[in-house]
């Protein structure tokens, strides 16, 4: 993600700024929200997260719980904008106020967008967005 990223960016500084529209702080997290949101019943959400976990280690060669951005912007040393819809069922906007939370240096910015979903800002108000 774009939020990892920025962790190597912090060693050449090739980036000028980040853009983090609507990021998840952990990818176990955001997986467990998209289960949720394909309405699989309560009791199979467990077994096809743990599934899909063993899936990705075979396939991918990592676990879920490996990939955690918040990690990577807590050491990022550049600007960086936080997007966010208040309505997101992807993925929490708390995502956000975490990961801007651990940003250590002050050139950082949480834009929460009342109302909306995941990656809607656009939509919503297109002049603003860019």
């Amino acid at each position: 993600t774009a939020a990892m990223h920025s962790e190597i960016n912090s060693k050449d500084d090739k980036v000028d700024f980040y853009i983090l529209d609507s990021p998840y702080s952990e990818m176990k997290d955001a997986i467990r929200m998209g289960v949720l949101e394909k309405r699989i019943p309560d009791i199979l959400i467990n077994y096809v997260v743990i599934c899909g976990d063993l899936y990705n280690k075979f396939k991918s060669g990592f676990w879920y719980s490996d990939v955690k951005p918040y990690e990577s912007v807590e050491k990022s040393n550049v600007p960086i904008l936080f997007i966010h819809g208040t309505k997101d069922t992807v993925c929490n906007y708390q995502n956000s106020k975490k990961m801007y939370d651990l940003v250590k240096h002050d050139k950082k910015d949480l834009w929460l967008i009342e109302g909306i979903g995941h990656v809607d800002g656009f939509e919503h108000d297109s002049t603003v967005y860019f």
